[in-house]
């Protein structure tokens, strides 16, 4: 689901939340298409290199090699969300997605 909040002052900030809140922007909402995504293969490395961390271990080579491909593929898979929900949105409300499309995703 996108919203496309129309109002030309900022929504949910903490000074002028209530003030929003009396004047009830237009906003459209779009219903997207489901996005499925595919499984990262290994994903749950990821809880491993970070619960080492955690404990204070030092990480390898392949454990930080590893570490920056699983960031990359979450990072692509974000990219992929964010390019579906900007397809809905006006050109001037789609930010750095603004020049992709749907057949851009995977």
């Amino acid at each position: 689901m996108t919203v496309d909040l129309e109002s030309e002052k900022p929504v949910g900030m903490y000074d002028s939340q209530m003030k929003t809140l009396k004047e009830k922007p237009v906003a459209n909402v779009y219903i997207n298409n489901p996005i499925e995504l595919q499984e990262i293969p290994g994903i749950n490395d990821l809880s491993e290199i970070m619960n080492k961390r955690k404990e204070g271990q030092s990480l390898t080579t392949e454990d930080r090699k590893r570490f920056s491909e699983l960031k990359q593929a979450l990072e692509n898979q974000s990219d992929i969300i964010m390019q579906s929900l900007a397809s809905q949105l006006p050109d001037d409300k789609k930010g750095e997605y603004k020049n992709t499309s749907d057949d851009n995703l995977v």
